[in-house]
């Protein structure tokens, strides 16, 4: 019997974890109505690189033009009053590794905030500081495509670095976390950016 308690208890576990790890993957691509937020971000990001995919324009990279056709910031396109690229720029991706590389970091951070920031706050500050970062792209660099969540991405873990830091309590057990992984996700967009 003690053996029949041991198996049971062990699969019991096992249940638990798996159920786990079902939770946190759910929470990052399945909305509902508790938690929305990060999946629709994640989703959305992934449906617009299918899309282009699909449609032919590549996997590893996409040219120029493709991106501006999908919606990719760039500085002429914006005067002749096509404001609306400062916010479709957020959700098209140059290829498989600027998505994959954006993806980790609205993942982890979004997993962060969503004990802090859940659903429509995250969305709101993912387009308010992806908005600043398109605006700054635009103004920096106007002849240059600008593409990707990056922008928006940090914007979030700023907000995210901004709670760790000044003591926010739902945040002070993974302060540390939280650091290192910003740390992480910051020297990659770096690292990529100056590849692309």
């Amino acid at each position: 019997t003690t053996a029949s308690m041991a198996v049971v208890s062990l699969a019991t576990e096992q249940d638990r974890a798996q159920a786990a790890k079902d939770a946190v993957l759910g929470a990052m691509v399945v909305p509902t109505g508790k938690s929305y937020g990060l999946p629709l971000l994640v989703d959305l990001n992934i449906a617009v690189f299918l899309a282009m995919v699909f449609a032919g324009l590549g996997f590893i990279a996409f040219d120029g033009d493709d991106l501006i056709r999908w919606g990719g910031n760039y500085g002429p396109a914006l005067m002749q009053g096509q404001i609306f690229r400062l916010v479709t720029s957020l959700f098209v991706h140059g290829g498989v590794m600027h998505l994959l590389n954006n993806m980790y970091g609205l993942v982890i951070a979004g997993l962060f905030l969503n004990t802090a920031q859940p659903n429509w706050r995250m969305i709101l500050c993912y387009l308010i500081t992806g908005l600043g970062g398109s605006i700054a792209g635009a103004m920096l660099h106007p002849a240059i495509v600008s593409v990707g969540a990056s922008g928006a991405i940090l914007g979030l873990w700023g907000v995210l670095l901004g709670l760790a830091l000044f003591g926010d309590a739902r945040l002070a057990a993974q302060k540390n976390v939280i650091l290192i992984n910003g740390a992480g996700f910051a020297a990659l967009t770096v690292i990529i950016g100056a590849f692309t």
